[in-house]
């Protein structure tokens, strides 16, 4: 068995997956086949069982890739992947993976292909990546324990976050429980770091990520010629989006991909 697919096993079924509560059968949920493909060829490659696909519940379209096979959930829960409801469940990311950094890496970058959005700002030239979970309102603590160690990990690969905000989530139908979401952002300076160190389990969220950094690379080039005009910022950052800015040139070979 791999160590690296391991890892990578156990954060999706922390995150986007599941692991049955009688610790029987788990799946991966996820809109994207090509990732329940990957998926599969991992758990197949260290266990050699096969999958059964579904379409997935809930919004949106989905698809489920599932295995059943108590043997293989069993270690998977001993490896310390969360089985049951994860939202009114505690649990730690395991310390196998915690304390060896290329398992983290491994580890986080599921995560945040499953978990974390990427956008552009309003009005300006620089993307923010951003991450949200939630937890019924009494494991609140716990919750926030498990983000500060994901927060610690990060930090192992020289990625800043900023505060971690907490804000009301939803009324659970099914057991009438309370829900809070803990979110917190990548700091714009450790865009690189993250790209570089840790980057998208998620092809599409990657896609992004590579834009995201070239945008850097134009929001620096911007700040340059400010500082060497009578500009405002603001009006310089709606010339700049507006395609209006004399380093339009430059912005288009950023985008392009010319310039490195």
């Amino acid at each position: 068995m791999e160590r690296e697919d391991l890892a990578k096993i156990v954060s999706y079924l922390t995150f986007d997956g599941h692991l049955r509560k009688n610790i029987r059968e788990f799946y991966l949920s996820s809109s994207s086949l090509e990732t329940l493909k990957a998926f599969e060829e991992m758990v197949i490659r260290n266990f050699g069982i096969k999958a059964a696909y579904e379409i997935g519940t809930g919004f949106g379209e989905s698809y489920k890739c599932r295995f059943c096979s108590a043997k293989v959930s069993r270690l998977l829960y001993d490896l310390g992947a969360p089985n049951g409801d994860k939202m009114i469940s505690a649990f730690a990311v395991p310390l196998w993976i915690k304390n060896d950094k290329v398992l983290a890496k491994e580890y986080l970058r599921v995560a945040f292909g499953c978990e974390a959005g990427i956008r552009k700002r309003t009005n300006a030239v620089s993307y923010e990546i951003y991450l949200k979970l939630h937890k019924a309102e009494e494991l609140l603590e716990c919750g926030l324990s498990f983000i500060d160690e994901l927060k610690q990990m990060l930090l192992q690969f020289g990625v800043e976050t900023g505060k971690t905000t907490i804000q009301k989530g939803n009324l659970r139908k099914k057991d009438g429980k309370l829900t809070k979401a803990m979110s917190f952002r990548i700091k714009t300076n450790s865009l690189t770091a993250f790209a570089e160190e840790i980057g998208f389990s998620d092809e599409s969220k990657q896609n992004q990520l590579t834009l995201a950094v070239k945008a850097l690379k134009i929001r620096k080039t911007l700040s340059y010629h400010l500082s060497k005009s009578n500009t405002t910022r603001a009006a310089f950052e709606k010339q700049f989006c507006d395609g209006t800015s004399r380093l339009e040139p430059a912005k288009n070979r950023f985008v392009n991909g010319a310039v490195g």
